[in-house]
């Protein structure tokens, strides 16, 4: 909804958090734009997401496939109140 609003009044849109939002309706609505507009992103992926995705991708490439990544976030839910 703020992807497809943020679009509708000529600005761009940035999405830093795992959920997808680029879809491709909303790639196409701002491709019709008079003025330009961007929507990027899916993810940030900074430190263990980020080393993860690595991980897997190396063990594919050794011809392994892992089936499963699980991790533990110590800081629970509210990361930043907590630091």
């Amino acid at each position: 909804l703020y992807a497809t609003a943020a679009v509708l009044e000529g600005c761009s849109f940035v999405n830093g958090g795992s959920q997808n939002t680029l879809q491709p309706g909303l790639i196409e609505l701002a491709s019709r734009q008079a003025t330009p507009v961007y929507v990027l992103g899916t993810d940030f992926k900074a430190g263990q997401t980020k080393a993860k995705t690595a991980l897997v991708e190396y063990l594919r490439a050794l011809g392994l496939r892992p089936t499963t990544v699980a991790s533990y976030n110590h800081l629970g839910n509210n990361d930043m109140r907590n630091l």
